[in-house]
């Protein structure tokens, strides 16, 4: 190979790849040209705050967007260096706003507190990355390659794994594609001289589409598309949809009708449903009609006296609160119940709520108790200990498994409740292990079988909160001495997550379903205290931790149900997973109570390569760029 030591090396295309929101990883991406004639070496990256002329904040490829980046003009850029040694012109991308709190107008909050999460892709568990580079149907994936700038869609053509070959040519060469997704079907949200235009494809996508032009948000259940158009002519839809008729895929013309004169703000979706909350804080829903897409005449006009500012869905049902705590719901098992809604307003109304498949809990502002409603199996009815708990209020943390729900006090003091066979039952006390008849004796295996009651209140020993209005209770919450404590949970089971301020473990245990990750073995319990853990990802039945481990950054830890849903890491895979992880994604099914959902993880790395493991991918480490 001949070098060219006159050729001054140069990029194009330098672009921020990735969402930039608060808890995101984004990259930075550029083409180099003339890679044959004067190879790339060792060029140097630079993130900015506040412009091309602020201050350098970084110099990696990777960053990890936290709290003091919020609000910030964030530009990346490559100064391209030759393996010969030659140093070519500081390139920069266009500047990005880093977004605090929220996606298109929904809130960190109602995302991670609804059923199916509210982020425009098919997921139903917390901590997905919101980076945007993965995302996935039940059964295929589509990512962002940092180098080719390619998007790639990978799996079977029943979740939309095949593109069409007529799109295949908008997927290139693109950095600002955003993609969204249903259970089986994709949209990319590409630009177009100005404009954009979102493209479809998948089994639930039908032949005659809207108008797919200039865009302003997407907005997904689970089987249809809704979206807000940017800036429409008087007179002009503004908003629209694509999908099945029955699950929200056509929006009424009265709903459109209604909205020419009070602007859409954002579009909420339970499975086969969709809510439009309005500017003016009023709600219109289409879709499935027993599950949210119709509202009762009654509450129809309790709604039209309210100024709605947040909505929670369920599976089958929405939730609609104010900022003064008014609380109205609709649906399957969403119609609140008059004891439960005298109950909220006798302590000051709604704080917050939090839903799972087919029931709420609401957290009072008062005193912090829990109040619930919706189907009893499901968590709707509190067990006699749980509802004595949510009587005395001060909670710390709530959240919802799809059959079962958690919470724990101030105190440490915690109940599950809801179904028993998936996480819902009695949080184990010392002797209650139910897989330890015979308790051992020696050390290791006490700790294993330790009790979890005791290990949770130990976790609040000392423990000083704040005391500020405006902090809600849901699944973390941050001490005033910096202590951060994490609920986690899967279909089957919860993980509780304690870290010291410098990031150091200070306990984790795990309780329900012992096979879909309820038990935690013991080499991985090690592992896991001696490890600085910065996520806790969950697929249906499995957990998988991303950890640093002494100088060795994003090392990959997982438990749960093995092959099915990833709690297993195949051994040919130990050393890709050992390092180098800068995010992990999940490919999530449909949660079903019969435990047969398959799911899936990937890893994203540092030196752009992919890891997957699980069911629906291969388990393998590829290279997207080859």
């Amino acid at each position: 190979m001949n070098m060219n030591v006159e050729a001054i090396p140069t990029v194009k295309q330098v672009a921020v790849m990735g969402e930039p929101l608060v808890g995101g990883t984004v990259s930075g991406s550029y083409l180099y040209e003339n890679p044959d004639e004067n190879p790339e070496g060792a060029s140097v990256f630079r993130w900015y705050k506040g412009g091309a002329g602020g201050s350098v904040i970084a110099n990696t490829l990777d960053l990890t967007l936290t709290a003091e980046h919020s609000g910030i003009s964030l530009v990346f850029s490559v100064t391209p260096v030759a393996a010969s040694g030659e140093q070519g012109v500081e390139t920069f991308s266009d500047p990005v706003e880093v977004i605090r709190d929220g996606f298109q107008n929904i809130s960190d909050e109602e995302s991670e507190n609804s059923f199916l999460k509210q982020r425009g892709q098919f997921a139903f568990h917390a901590e997905e990355p919101k980076d945007r580079v993965f995302t996935s149907t039940a059964g295929a994936f589509a990512l962002k390659n940092r180098l080719t700038q390619n998007v790639m869609v990978v799996g079977t053509q029943a979740f939309g794994g095949t593109v069409p070959p007529e799109l295949v040519t908008y997927l290139q060469n693109n950095p600002a594609i955003t993609m969204f997704s249903t259970q089986n079907s994709f949209g990319a949200l590409v630009p177009v001289l100005g404009h954009n235009q979102l493209l479809v494809w998948g089994p639930g996508i039908p032949a005659a589409l809207p108008n797919l032009q200039d865009i302003r948000s997407v907005y997904s259940n689970g089987s249809s598309l809704a979206f807000i158009y940017e800036d429409p002519a008087p007179g002009e839809n503004t908003i629209g949809a694509v999908g099945t008729a029955a699950t929200g895929g056509e929006v009424p013309v009265e709903i459109q009708n209604k909205l020419m004169f009070d602007r859409p703000r954002a579009i909420y979706a339970t499975l086969d449903a969709f809510a439009v909350l309005t500017e003016a804080g009023r709600v219109y829903v289409w879709g499935a009609a027993a599950n949210g897409g119709s509202i009762p005449v009654d509450i129809q006009t309790q709604l039209n006296s309210m100024k709605v500012q947040r909505i929670v869905a369920s599976r089958t049902a929405f939730c609609a609160v104010t900022a003064s705590g008014e609380i109205i719901g609709w649906g399957a098992n969403g119609v609140i119940p008059a004891a439960a809604l005298e109950k909220i307003y006798d302590d000051d109304g709604a704080l917050n709520v939090i839903a799972n498949d087919s029931a709420f809990v609401t957290i009072t502002k008062g005193r912090r108790k829990a109040v619930t409603w919706g189907l009893a199996a499901h968590g709707g009815t509190m067990s006699e200990y749980a509802a004595s708990l949510a009587a005395r209020g001060n909670l710390a943390l709530c959240t919802a498994a799809p059959w079962a729900m958690c919470l724990i006090n101030e105190s440490g003091q915690a109940a599950a409740w809801g179904s028993a066979a998936h996480g819902g039952g009695d949080i184990p006390a010392q002797g209650q292990d139910a897989e330890a008849v015979d308790l051992p004796l020696n050390a290791q295996a006490l700790l294993e079988h330790a009790d979890v009651e005791t290990q949770i209140e130990a976790m609040f020993s000392n423990a000083r909160f704040s005391k500020s209005l405006q902090s809600r209770v849901g699944s973390r919450v941050t001490l005033l001495d910096g202590e951060e404590i994490q609920l986690v949970r899967n279909d089957g089971s919860f993980v509780l997550l304690s870290r010291h301020p410098d990031g150091r473990t200070k306990n984790v245990v795990a309780w329900g379903v012992a096979a879909a990750g309820g038990t935690i073995p013991g080499d991985v319990k090690q592992t896991l205290m001696a490890s600085r853990i910065r996520k806790i990802f969950s697929s249906n039945g499995a957990y998988a931790a991303l950890v640093d481990q002494g100088m060795t950054e994003g090392v990959v830890v997982a438990w749960g149900r093995a092959t099915q849903d990833g709690g297993t890491i195949p051994d040919a895979l130990r050393s890709a997973l050992s390092g180098g992880v800068v995010e992990l994604y999940t490919i999530q099914a449909m949660p079903v109570p019969n435990g047969t959902a398959a799911a899936a993880f990937a890893a994203r790395k540092s030196n752009n390569k992919y890891v997957t493991w699980g069911a629906h991918v291969k388990n393998e480490e590829f290279d997207p760029s080859v």
